[in-house]
């Protein structure tokens, strides 16, 4: 994870990234940015280090807070089994929100995606072979879940995210580059 191997670094060598802008990806810059103000380098100091850039895009940060559109929450639901094919057969999937640093629509992406397995499960072995009854149970466990995800699941994950970034660390996994 990239927020250890910065934590393991020296301040020159950081210092050195966040010089060299061009070399490194806007996340890698400000995840050094984040560890010098960890460290409590001053501001003074990284200035008078050559060649710092100090403007740096560190609004990844805040897009881990931006939720699914209606639109985009049904299209995860009912793009379930398209979704797991293309992760199987290593196929290109348009939507890497974890990559842009959109946690947030990244974790709303895999639970939409997740319970719309669960409930293309369910509606067809209570269905009846009944199409007119598959929809409905479908479409009511898109409600159910968007009820949940509204009322309870987005407010938990959006706490956690916030507590993530206000620690200045990011999640297992997250951006492993």
């Amino acid at each position: 994870m990239l927020h250890e191997k910065y934590v393991v670094m020296s301040t020159a060598d950081i210092l050195e990234i966040v010089g060299r802008k061009g070399d490194y990806t806007d996340l890698a810059i400000a995840v050094a940015r984040k560890e010098l103000k960890r460290r409590k380098v001053s501001d003074e100091e990284i200035k008078d280090h050559k060649s710092i850039n100090l403007e740096v895009d560190d609004s990844w940060l805040e897009n881990g807070l931006f939720d699914l559109s209606l639109s985009q929450k049904f299209f995860f639901y009912c793009s379930a089994i398209i979704r797991l094919i293309a992760k199987k057969f290593h196929l290109k999937w348009p939507y890497n929100f974890r990559a842009e640093g959109y946690l947030l629509k990244s974790n709303q992406s895999n639970y939409y995606t997740v319970v719309g397995l669960v409930f293309i499960c369910l509606s067809i072995a209570f269905s009846g072979y009944s199409f007119s009854y598959f929809l409905f149970l479908y479409i009511s466990g898109f409600i159910a879940s968007f009820l949940f995800d509204v009322l309870y699941n987005k407010e938990r994950q959006t706490k956690k995210i916030e507590e993530t970034i206000k620690d200045g660390k990011l999640p297992y996994g997250y951006f492993d580059l």
